[in-house]
């Protein structure tokens, strides 16, 4: 989460994370439709954000591992 915070506008977590909070009670079914169904534009932006692309069937075109490890290593040393 770390990674992915510094690069996005933390807004789009927060009202996901508010909306996965409110469906705590809830399957986890539920609660993932809940997300999609009031978050859909905060989902959206979060991934335009990440600057990651997808294949049309939604494999991104590269593996997460590897997009992870390429915001990784452009962490400056220290943090």
């Amino acid at each position: 989460m770390e990674l992915i915070s510094q690069d996005i506008n933390n807004s789009f977590l927060w009202d996901i994370d508010r909306e996965v909070y409110r469906n705590r009670f809830e399957s986890i079914e539920h609660a993932a439709k809940d997300t999609v169904k009031y978050c859909r534009k905060n989902y959206h932006e979060l991934l335009k954000d990440l600057d990651i692309k997808f294949l049309a069937n939604g494999t991104p075109e590269i593996p997460w591992e590897d997009w992870y490890q390429a915001k990784y290593d452009k962490v400056p040393a220290g943090l």
